[in-house]
């Protein structure tokens, strides 16, 4: 072997973490957080660029890390302008999207997607599904608003009412008014 590597025996990885701390937890326990996990998983990050990652945050925990954690987030805001990281939307304060009403699913989405636009520059193509709940008609809710995948967990959508097909390795959903690309974590041996 002479320490080259076949384009046909490349493979991709595709990282995507999620951050979340409940709405009105406490000081301390964001300030250990950030301290002990987000900013050194950035750093590591930042260690190595020929990574990328997409990331998920809270809306709210990413107020909070603008204004409590400034080298958190500009360090963040580094690696989204480099192109390192992709960043999700999702709902402001993380609400099961299929409990609300449209009007209120769209304002959530809209909310968050507006304060990754107006912080780092560009608006989300992606949400992070919070607490994998789903509804049949959720391809049109989160196209209505521009997103063009979900990470949706596949016990979640093939116990539900959804309708898929399997195109290479992403799954196209579908409801009567939409189309969604969904990237699936595979629920097995997860305790689900």
């Amino acid at each position: 072997m002479n320490g080259t590597v076949s384009t046909a025996n490349r493979r991709a990885l595709l990282l995507c973490f999620h951050n979340h701390q409940p709405v009105g937890n406490f000081e301390s326990v964001l300030g250990e957080a950030t301290r002990d996990s987000y900013l050194p998983f950035l750093q590591m990050l930042a260690e190595f660029p020929s990574i990328r990652a997409t990331i998920h945050y809270s809306g709210w925990l990413l107020q909070w890390i603008e204004k409590n954690s400034p080298q958190t987030f500009s360090l963040l805001k580094k690696l989204i302008s480099g192109g390192q990281v992709e960043i999700l939307g999702g709902g402001m304060y993380e609400p099961a999207l299929a409990l609300l009403p449209e009007r209120d699913r769209q304002g959530q989405l809209r909310a968050l997607a507006g304060y990754i636009e107006r912080r780092f520059g560009k608006a989300p193509e992606g949400i992070w599904l919070a607490e994998r709940v789903w509804e049949p008609e959720m391809p049109a809710t989160l196209s209505a608003g521009g997103r063009k995948a979900s990470f949706p967990w596949t016990t979640t959508i093939l116990s539900g009412r959804g309708w898929i097909s399997r195109s290479s390795t992403v799954f196209i959903l579908r409801s009567t008014t939409a189309r969604l690309s969904a990237f699936f974590r595979e629920a097995s041996g997860c305790g689900t």
